[in-house]
Formats: structure tokens, sequence, C-alpha cells
């Protein structure tokens, strides 16, 4: 049983001598290159790139994109546009950083063969619409667009940490750290960490650290803490193991689409530590500790075998179907298995 993870993680080290561009560049089609120890930074063009590439990078090593943003002088709004856009094929991703772009660090339309070492910080900082009472905020570390594929992402860092100074309060924003509409292979070793911001008026807005609406193959062994939402999954799962999600204000994983199989992994301190409201086929081997929900199911789960639930104010609440609940330890929680309430309470089935 996984309690607990320990990372090291190997952060991107920036040399003082890199070649710095501030105007925007292209890489054309059927062009091959490599790029290393580069500075891409303050590209203002509204809805442009900092680097642009529709041709082959066979590495992209110790590059930073940084304030890569699009500014509309008269409501201070920013538009898209951001630090890197991917149309073509980039073989590696190592030693790079994505910081305090607008609407976009890294955009991905292409393929993307592995992403290592690198940092997603504060790429989150687009403005859609703002009144006199409040601001809303998108943005995204990174996007692997619908037609985006990368294979691997690994020891990696997605985390916003920062501030608005903001005239208003913002009082919503949908800025995740990294939204996958496409396919991605496995995430591994990586964190999402501390997605959230403080506007003027000292309110702590919280985003979402993955947000998956394609199809990931493999989470393992990583962190998701201190976010809105650790996973926010309105698509296609298959495994999540041997990771750790701690410290988020709303869920650890919220589940619309599928998930085949959660193991191997620890769920603690976050308001819900799995909310499912469709497909969930195994919650096997974890832990649950201190959370107001352990599990909160609305929908369908296969089986919860063989799981620790500690310290939670309810371990299982259950308003859909689940066929099986087996070999789990239960221990100090307020309430254990809660099975309906009120008008649901006939619909709610456990099917041991």
């Amino acid at each position: 049983m996984l309690l607990s993870l320990t990372y090291t993680m190997v952060l991107p080290a920036f040399a003082a001598d890199k070649t710095v561009i501030e105007t925007p560049q292209n890489i054309s089609n059927g062009e091959e290159t490599s790029i290393s120890d580069t500075i891409y930074q303050n590209v203002s063009e509204i809805n442009t790139y900092a680097l642009t590439n529709d041709g082959t990078i066979s590495e992209l090593t110790g590059v930073e994109f940084n304030n890569n943003i699009a500014l509309k002088e008269e409501d201070s709004r920013t538009y898209a546009g951001g630090g890197l856009l991917n149309n073509g094929e980039i073989t590696l991703i190592n030693d790079s950083s994505f910081a305090n772009n607008g609407y976009y660090g890294l955009h991905n339309n292409g393929h993307i063969g592995t992403i290592i070492n690198t940092e997603f910080n504060g790429n989150n900082d687009y403005v859609t619409s703002q009144t006199q009472s409040y601001t809303n905020k998108y943005g995204y570390g990174l996007f692997n667009d619908e037609n985006g594929v990368i294979d691997i992402i690994e020891d990696s860092t997605f985390t916003f940490d920062g501030n608005y100074n903001e005239t208003v309060n913002i009082n919503y924003s949908r800025s995740t750290a990294l939204r996958n509409e496409g396919e991605i292979g496995t995430i591994k070793s990586s964190q999402f960490i501390n997605n959230y911001s403080i506007d003027n008026n000292g309110n702590t807005i919280y985003h979402t650290g993955l947000y998956n609406e394609g199809t990931i193959n493999t989470i393992e062994q990583s962190l998701f803490q201190n976010n809105r939402y650790g996973i926010d999954n309105g698509s296609r799962i298959e495994l999540i193991e041997d990771t750790v999600f701690s410290d988020n204000t709303y869920y650890g994983i919220y589940n619309e689409g599928y998930i085949g199989k959660i193991t191997n992994s620890s769920f603690s301190n976050n308001e819900t530590g799995i909310e499912n409201r469709d497909i969930i086929y195994e919650i096997s081997d974890n832990t649950f500790n201190n959370n107001r929900d352990g599990i909160y199911n609305s929908d369908s789960i296969d089986y919860i075998t063989q799981n620790t639930f500690e310290g939670n104010q309810t371990a299982i609440d259950n308003l859909g179907t689940i066929y099986e609940i087996s070999d789990n330890t239960f221990n100090g929680n307020i309430q254990g298995i809660i099975n309906g309430y009120g008008s649901n309470r006939d619909n709610a089935i456990i099917d041991n």
C-alpha cells in the first residue's frame, strides 16, 4: 500500500550566456533543426507565438519561453498567443521552461516524442472578460490540442503560484496547468502543484492541475497538490498508479468520463478524494486519509477493493451503482459507507 512518495525533481538549469530572441520566429514545413540555449521573450503581437514550428525539431534543450504576452491597451486584456506553437514534429524537449506566457506556454497541434525535466510556470494570464465587478481568466501551461500527440511527459513541473494585479476581483478561473484534448501516452514522475493565484484584494483563486478531454494511457509516480482539481477527466484515462493527491481544494480526481484503474495511490486532505460521475472500473490498493469524502459515486464503479479509509468524514458516499466493495479497511471515519439518501436512496445500489 502506497502511503507517500518521495520526489527528486531535476529542474531546468539556466545559463547566463543564452541567445535572446524578442521577435516571432518560424520553422517552415520541410525544415529540420535543433535549438539549444536560447531565450524567446517579450513577443507581444496579438495571436502570435514566440516560436512556431511547422517543420521538424530534433531537440529543444535549455530553451526558455518567457513573458510572451499580447496586451490590448484599452482594457489590459491578454489575447491568444504565447510561447511555442508546434504544428510539426519535435523529438525531444529537455531542460527547458515556459514561464509567464499568455494564453499558452506550449500549444501542441503536432507530435512531440518526449518532454522531460521541463517547467511550466505561470502560463495562465489570459483575460476573457472584465467588468467593474469581476474578471475571468483562462490559460494553459501545456495545451495538447485534439490533433496533438505526446508520447511521454516525465520529470516535469506544472505550477502557477502567482499574483494577478487586477483592479477588480477575480471571481472565477478556468486556467489549467495541462489541458489534453489529443493523445498522451505516459505522464511520469511529474508534479502538478500550487496552481493558484491571488488577486489584488487577497482572494485566492485555484486552478486545475490536469484537465483531460482526450486519451491518456498512464499517469504514474506523480504528485497533484494544492490545486482546485488535481485531475478533471472528461474523457478516457486507462491507468493511474503510484500517485499522490493531496490538499486539493475540491477534488483529487473528478471523473465525468472513463477511468480504467486507480491503484497504489494516496488521497489526503482533499475536499473529496475521488468524485465519480461516469465510469470507473477499479479502485484498488489506495489510501484515503482526512478527506471530507474518500469516494463519492453518483454513477458506476465496478470494484472498490483492498483500500484503506482512515479519518475521513465519509469513507464512501454512494448515489449510483457499485458492483463490489471488498477487503477494504475502515478506521476512524465519522461515517463508513453511505448508500444513498433521501429520494436517491432507492437508486443507490451496492451489489456485493
